[in-house]
């Protein structure tokens, strides 16, 4: 009984997902070619990944083995990452076995199937007003103002505008047109490793602000999401037909800490850490490159 309600709590805990399958596997991406070696998780393993019929032949001891010498793969906060950059892209979905509290099996899909992000530019200011973005919906209360938690993050903040693109390859019995959920699929982050000591103790005594939040968006009127009586629960969300291109923006709010030691990323489909055996977790990187 003690052992279900463990599972039980882990399982509340989990807030998005992360998949390691790459739309294009020849894209360069910017992190450190050193050979890694990779240890499995510590973890309860409540889930396996299903990977694409294409990539399913090599067995798992073939998979382990390429892990123990695949460049592109590095150990981060016990975790097994790719870091990729500008110009780059990440398949914007997992599909994945979860073991559930009496045992059974349940196939689930994190993300929008058939989606993939590409990364296009990042630029960081101090301000939203330095950054001359559009102060939409996302950002404004209902009198037209800016939010005061948007704007008490602006005056403790900097303020990273990010552009991305994301294409739309409709799976086998998919719809012609879906809606990406962008808030579940990119999750702004850091890695507790990275981290100079203190960080925490400068964030309780209000020297620096808090964790980086995603806090605005935008996308051109004709893939707006617009449904009314919702409250404003589609703002960050757009539509994408079969074969398409939608460029957008998101903006977020970091401590200038983490801009200053480059290690503020974008997560693509965020995992609780442990939640899936040997999973590889994709991170964009928002930090200038050298």
């Amino acid at each position: 009984m003690k052992k279900y309600i463990i599972v039980i709590l882990i399982i509340l805990f989990i807030l998005n997902g992360c998949s390691a399958t790459n739309l294009n596997d020849t894209l360069l991406n910017n992190i450190n070619s050193e050979e890694k070696v990779m240890q499995p998780e510590d973890q309860v393993d409540l889930g396996t990944v299903v990977e694409d019929e294409i990539k399913s032949e090599s067995t798992t001891e073939e998979k382990e083995d390429e892990a123990d010498i695949d460049p592109d793969l590095k150990r981060i906060d016990n975790m097994n990452v790719t870091i990729k950059g500008v110009g780059d892209s990440y398949q914007g979905f997992v599909k994945y076995d979860e073991k559930l509290y009496d045992g059974t099996i349940e196939r689930k899909i994190r993300g929008t199937e058939g989606v993939y992000y590409t990364l296009t530019s990042v630029n960081i200011y101090e301000s939203i007003e330095e950054s001359g973005i559009e102060l939409n919906k996302t950002i404004l209360d209902n009198e037209g103002n800016i939010d005061k938690f948007v704007k008490a993050k602006d005056e403790i903040a900097d303020f990273i505008v990010v552009e991305m693109s994301a294409v739309y390859d409709k799976p086998a019995g998919g719809e012609d047109k879906v809606i990406v959920y962008t808030t579940s699929d990119l999750s702004p982050a850091f890695f507790e490793d990275n981290l100079k000591e203190g960080f925490y103790d400068r964030i309780h005594s209000g020297e620096i602000n808090n964790n980086p939040v995603y806090a605005w968006f935008d996308v051109d009127e004709a893939h707006r999401v617009k449904i009314d009586n919702d409250k404003g629960k589609n703002l960050f969300n757009f539509y994408i037909s079969e074969g398409e291109v939608v460029n957008f923006k998101i903006g977020i709010f970091t401590p200038r800490e983490l801009i200053e030691t480059d290690n503020i990323y974008l997560c693509i489909n965020k995992f609780v850490r442990g939640f899936l055996r040997n999973y590889t977790h994709k991170y964009f990187a928002l930090f200038p490159e050298e």
